[in-house]
């Protein structure tokens, strides 16, 4: 009985042997038909790449681009972030596509992938609170915003340089470095703004300050913006010497000193400080807060590349 049982266990081996054997067989012949199928359409997308790299540098200009491009842009990179080795690091390119396609919930999802992929890079999380401005989720966008406004300048702009088999059609390879830092200052610019004009628009005060004061430790208060929204957000903590000292920082960078008067005017008059509200209102050109909320909804900050 042992032995029969014994010959049975071998059977039973030997069918599941070639089981495994024909298993294995199939495993390996789908991998080599779906490394095959990458092959082809890397293959493809090689060849269309030559057609279709000297449109891409249009993307940076909207006055250059049409509906035709961007859908064409879609199909390009979807098989780039698809197919092709460090294909990933191109979906920001992609979300930038979507985004200016119409397709805002893709665009999100891209930028999201992006910034997941690469959380230092600041134009992936810039780029995903403005999708997520454009689609109505504040809380969302200023979460994004506030990663982008944490990333370091200096590694986001190595990056792009170094990435040039994915950004290398867009960029003119002469003074690469000096046009990278300057369209990186304006996009911090706007970071902020648009950080300290949410916290105005939903009545958080203490955080306006903060990002005011955060983009002018970062040096971008150079004509007196971020004093002036500080100074606003310190008047309305009724923290009036500090407002004080806002304004007459906005008034010494001179552009927009008749607003910051029209604050220094109303703090005068309420500590009864009647002849110097007179003068500072003499100098002051009346502003309405309210214009703050309407100029963020009016905000047409769109995605860049860079």
């Amino acid at each position: 009985m042992a032995e029969a049982a014994s010959h049975v266990f071998k059977a039973v081996l030997s069918v599941a042997s070639r089981s495994m054997v024909v298993y294995g067989a199939l495993f390996l012949l789908a991998g080599a038909m779906i490394d095959f199928e990458k092959i082809r359409l890397g293959s493809e997308f090689k060849d269309r790449h030559a057609q279709f790299s000297p449109r891409l540098k249009s993307l940076l200009n909207p006055k250059d681009a049409n509906q035709r491009l961007y859908q064409d842009c879609v199909d390009y990179y979807e098989r780039l972030v698809a197919y092709i080795p460090n294909g990933q690091y191109a979906r920001d390119i992609l979300g930038y596509c979507y985004f200016q396609d119409g397709n805002f919930e893709k665009a999100a999802d891209s930028y999201q992938k992006a910034a997941g992929l690469l959380p230092d890079i600041f134009w992936h999380s810039y780029n995903l609170g403005l999708v997520y401005l454009r689609m109505g989720d504040f809380v969302k966008a200023q979460e994004a915003l506030a990663r982008a406004a944490r990333t370091d300048a200096r590694r986001t702009i190595d990056y792009f340089l170094t990435q040039k088999a994915v950004y290398g059609p867009f960029l003119d390879q002469q003074n690469n470095a000096d046009f990278l830092k300057k369209r990186l200052l304006a996009g911090y610019h706007n970071c902020y703004e648009l950080l300290v004009l949410m916290n105005y628009n939903s009545g958080d005060f203490i955080k306006m300050l903060f990002f005011a004061k955060k983009a002018q430790s970062v040096g971008l208060d150079d004509k007196g913006l971020f004093s002036l929204y500080a100074g606003i957000a310190a008047f309305r903590l009724e923290s009036f010497d500090q407002a004080v000292l806002f304004f007459q920082t906005t008034i010494s960078r001179g552009v927009l000193a008749p607003q910051a008067y029209h604050y220094l005017g109303k703090i005068f008059e309420k500590f009864g400080r009647g002849k110097e509200a007179a003068d500072a209102f003499k100098r002051s050109e009346k502003f309405n807060e309210g214009d703050l909320k309407l100029y963020l909804n009016s905000y047409h900050a769109r995605p860049e590349i860079f």
